[in-house]
């Protein structure tokens, strides 16, 4: 991975960690992350970037998936104790 490759995941990163805190009840899935969760910023990362964003949020514990009824996968803020149960 290039210097300007890591640059990009890491704003990737970031966006998303602000989205979730700013938006904590947020839950999209990889689709509308890449294309809503960006939306006020001038950076639009490919599909694959934000999947590699998601799992290193994923691996930190700041984000969890989740299967909705459906069966689609939705990325959400990870929940803390304070936060309660959460239905998709």
């Amino acid at each position: 991975m290039t210097n300007d490759d890591e640059d990009k995941l890491e704003k990737t990163i970031r966006v998303i960690r602000q989205y979730i805190e700013d938006f904590p009840r947020a839950a999209d899935n990889l689709l509308g992350i890449a294309n809503w969760w960006f939306e006020d910023d001038q950076f639009r990362p490919s599909i694959k970037l934000v999947e590699k964003a998601l799992a290193h949020l994923i691996n930190e514990g700041s984000i969890v998936d989740k299967k909705s009824v459906g069966g689609e996968v939705i990325y959400v803020k990870a929940p803390t104790p304070a936060d309660g149960p959460r239905e998709l």
